[in-house]
């Protein structure tokens, strides 16, 4: 099956395999942009690979590439990943070197792409152990070191801390040797750039501090921190449509002609209620969807309702007053400036409420018995992670208790 995408949405994710993420690789920036491009093509619940067409331009475009040999230099692009392969460690504990594309062909602007078939397991299906993350950030990146630290540490965003052994942080980011030997040059021109990057235009940032044997760095501690107000400018904006229909028509093979179509002679909220349907119904009676692009076009354009989305949605909807919508809209509101204002910052708080924390966790401390654990973090790192669960575990006594019981209740 063929995928035609003349433009590439905004909203478009990149979803990779945690196993992929921390592959070894050396690419240069367009190569690496090219590649999450093309994964951003897969859709969710792709069970084969297709074959993807797209525009020479529309991946200029994205790439900034002005030269006049235009297809020349796409052309280059997509030669040299072919001559790069990736290695990373399967759940075999095998090491295994890999190929991304297994054909690219060419033809009156446009080129053809496959993802090789072993790496499957990489980018379909993912159900656990995967990051995924918009597109438009990592294509904004200039550096491809700051494109791999923003996929590294992406994928720890929830740890907030990660420990990379030094030579083990090169080797992902595909250093050579003979690439900064000095530390002092390799700290200049990689962390504090990639650094300083990705705070300007990604959705995540990030501290450091060395940890050192004998006055010379071997390793670095990462504290990964949500960029808020880039999250919040991206929501706000043309450029991170989270909620983008066109997109998700797209990612269902929707032909653009039928987008126009259906823009055309449908709003906004109409065109949502039939995709939600549409997912509802896939999900749950799959064998009354004949073709995930068909059954899309065809219930929008002439209206079709079905009766079991229907009772979903008043089941759902039902005894849900307008005070427990307001509710619960308040309860996650003060949730998230809770764990704003709290998350990481143990140390604001008053010294009997740090006590408090601190027996606590000295009792749960007691506990660890686990050397997997023992091995991946430090005793303390286990302890400031215990820290911040109790403190977000305490956001149910900040709120009045009446307010989150009936801000939570059940339909």
């Amino acid at each position: 099956m063929e995928k035609y995408i003349t433009k590439i949405e905004n909203g478009f994710k990149v979803s990779k395999s945690n196993s992929l993420i921390r592959a070894a690789y050396k690419l240069t920036t367009n190569e690496q942009k090219l590649i999450l491009i093309a994964i951003s093509l897969i859709s969710p619940d792709d069970k084969d690979f297709h074959t993807y067409e797209i525009t020479i331009k529309t991946i200029a475009e994205i790439l900034k590439v002005k030269r006049k040999d235009l297809h020349k230099s796409i052309e280059n692009i997509t030669f040299n990943i072919l001559k790069k392969p990736f290695k990373y460690v399967n759940d075999k504990n095998e090491r295994v070197q890999l190929n991304w594309f297994s054909i690219c062909k060419y033809k009156e602007g446009i080129v053809k792409f496959r993802f090789d078939p072993e790496i499957k397991s990489l980018l379909l299906d993912l159900k656990e152990n995967f990051t995924s993350y918009y597109l438009g950030y990592a294509v904004k990146l200039k550096s491809r070191h700051a494109i791999r630290m923003y996929e590294l540490l992406r994928q720890v965003k929830s740890i907030v801390n990660v420990i990379f052994e030094l030579e083990e942080l090169r080797y992902l980011l595909g250093i050579e040797k003979e690439e900064y030997p000095d530390y002092y040059m390799f700290k200049k021109r990689i962390i504090l750039a990639s650094q300083k990057e990705l705070k300007e235009k990604t959705d995540i940032s990030f501290d450091f501090k060395e940890i050192k044997k004998v006055r010379r760095v071997i390793k670095l501690k990462f504290i990964v921190k949500p960029n808020t107000r880039k999250v919040e400018e991206a929501e706000d904006s043309d450029l991170f449509n989270f909620n983008n229909l066109t997109y998700n028509l797209l990612r269902y093979g929707v032909s653009e002609n039928q987008i126009k179509e259906i823009k055309e002679k449908k709003n906004d909220k109409e065109i949502e209620f039939h995709f939600e349907q549409f997912i509802f119904m896939k999900k749950n009676f799959p064998s009354k969807v004949k073709g995930d692009s068909s059954f899309i076009y065809n219930s929008t354009i002439k209206g079709w309702r079905y009766d079991e989305y229907l009772d979903y949605l008043k089941n759902k909807d039902k005894n849900k007053t307008k005070k427990q919508v307001a509710l619960q809209k308040k309860v996650k509101k003060e949730y998230e400036k809770y764990c704003e204002d709290n998350y990481t910052r143990y140390e604001t708080l008053d010294e009997e409420k740090r006590k408090s924390i601190d027996n606590r966790v000295k009792e749960e401390m007691k506990s660890i018995k686990s050397k997997e654990m023992l091995s991946l973090q430090t005793l303390d790192d286990i302890a400031e992670g215990y820290r911040k669960s109790f403190l977000l575990e305490e956001f149910k006594e900040k709120v009045s208790f009446d307010i989150w019981i009936e801000g939570n209740k059940e339909n």
